[in-house]
Formats: C-alpha cells, sequence, structure tokens
C-alpha cells in the first residue's frame, strides 16, 4: 500500500474481485498474465498509463473506446 497525498492506495488480486464495484481500474505496469479483455469487460472505466488497450481486438472496439483513456 501506499498513501498519495492523504489516500491509502492497493493493487488488488483481480482473479477474486468484482471489477465493476469500482469506478476506475488504473493500468500503471502491463503483466502478461493478466487478461485484458476480460478486465476490459469488467471495468467500469481505465485508466491506461502503459498504451496496453490501445489495439483493441476488433469485435470489442466500440466497448474499448466507451470505457479506457490513454495516457
Amino acid at each position: 500500500m501506499i498513501t498519495v497525498q492523504g489516500c491509502d492506495i492497493q493493487s488488488i488480486n483481480l482473479e477474486n474481485t468484482a471489477l465493476s464495484l469500482y469506478d476506475l481500474v488504473i493500468l500503471a505496469t502491463d503483466h502478461s498474465s493478466i487478461d485484458y479483455v476480460q478486465l476490459v469487460e469488467q471495468a467500469t472505466a481505465i485508466l491506461d498509463t502503459r498504451g496496453i488497450t490501445r489495439k483493441p481486438p476488433d469485435a470489442q472496439s466500440t466497448l474499448y473506446r466507451s470505457k479506457i483513456t490513454l495516457l
């Protein structure tokens, strides 16, 4: 856990979490073990700081564009 401007921030285990319960998922680093298609499907909104989701699968391009902000 880290504290940023008085707010405690911690990573979570994606396998046991319903991402739709969170307002925002922040992708700060990429990992080959994460299913990013599933992550996008489950998340409400995503801030992608690494460009991991830059090229969506064709079938899901509309879903990707509506949920993801790239930095």
